[in-house]
C-alpha cells in the first residue's frame, strides 16, 4: 500500500494492518518490512478520533472512542518495542538492519554508538586489554541536557564546577545530566526537546 493511501484508510483497515504487522514480527526472527508511514497513519487516526469526541455524542460513544484510541496506541507501541528489541539483538550480533521506518531510525540512531561501545568493551575484556578499559573510562565526559523548569530552583553547583541558576518556572537551561536527574525525578524540571530549525 502506498504511504499516502495508508493515512486515509478507515480504522478497521488500519487496525488490520497493525495486527498483521504485529503477527509478522512475532512469528519471524527477521524484522519485517512495514509501511514507512504506518506510525504516522496511527497518529493521524488517533488525532481524528480525539477531534471527533465531545461533539454531542453520548458518554457511551466517547467511551468506545477512548477504547479505540487505546487499541491503536497499544498495538503501535507494542510493534515499536518488538522491533526495537529485534534491532538491538541483531546489532549486537553485528547485523545491520535496513527495514526500519523513519521513526524507528530516529529511535535507534543513538543505539549504534552504544552497541559499538559494548562490542569494544567486550572485546577488551575477552582479549585482556585493560588499557582499552582505562581509555574508555577516561573518555567519559560530563553530559548535558536541556530542561524546562516547572518550579523555582535556587543556584546549583554543577558537577562540572560551574554555577547554574537560579531558575524560575518556565526557564530553559542546559545543565549537566547528573545535576538534572534529581530535578527531573522530583518534578522540578522536565526534559526540553530542542530541534534544529
Amino acid at each position: 500500500m502506498h504511504a499516502v493511501q495508508l493515512c486515509v484508510v478507515m480504522s478497521e483497515e488500519l487496525l488490520s494492518i497493525l495486527q498483521k504487522s504485529l503477527d509478522d514480527e512475532l512469528t519471524s526472527e527477521e524484522m519485517s518490512k512495514i509501511d514507512t508511514d504506518l506510525y504516522r497513519a496511527v497518529a493521524i487516526r488517533i488525532r481524528e478520533i480525539r477531534e471527533s469526541m465531545g461533539n454531542g455524542d453520548s458518554q457511551l460513544v466517547n467511551s468506545l472512542l477512548e477504547k479505540e484510541i487505546s487499541l491503536f496506541y497499544d498495538m503501535a507501541e507494542s510493534l515499536l518495542r518488538i522491533r526495537l528489541h529485534k534491532f538491538l539483538d541483531r546489532a549486537i550480533h553485528g547485523k545491520n538492519e535496513i527495514s526500519l521506518t523513519p521513526e524507528e531510525r530516529y529511535m535507534v540512531e543513538p543505539l549504534y554508538d552504544s552497541v559499538k561501545r559494548l562490542l569494544r568493551i567486550s572485546e577488551a575484556l575477552h582479549e585482556g586489554h585493560p588499557s582499552v578499559l582505562a581509555e574508555s573510562s577516561d573518555s567519559y565526559s560530563v553530559k548535558y541536557i536541556a530542561v524546562r523548569f516547572r518550579e523555582k530552583v535556587p543556584k546549583i553547583a554543577g558537577i562540572d564546577l560551574k554555577e547554574y541558576g537560579p531558575y524560575m518556572p518556565e526557564d530553559f537551561a542546559v545543565i549537566p545530566m547528573d545535576n538534572a536527574k534529581p530535578l527531573l525525578e522530583h518534578g522540578l524540571a522536565i526534559e526540553a526537546w530542542v530541534s534544529n530549525p
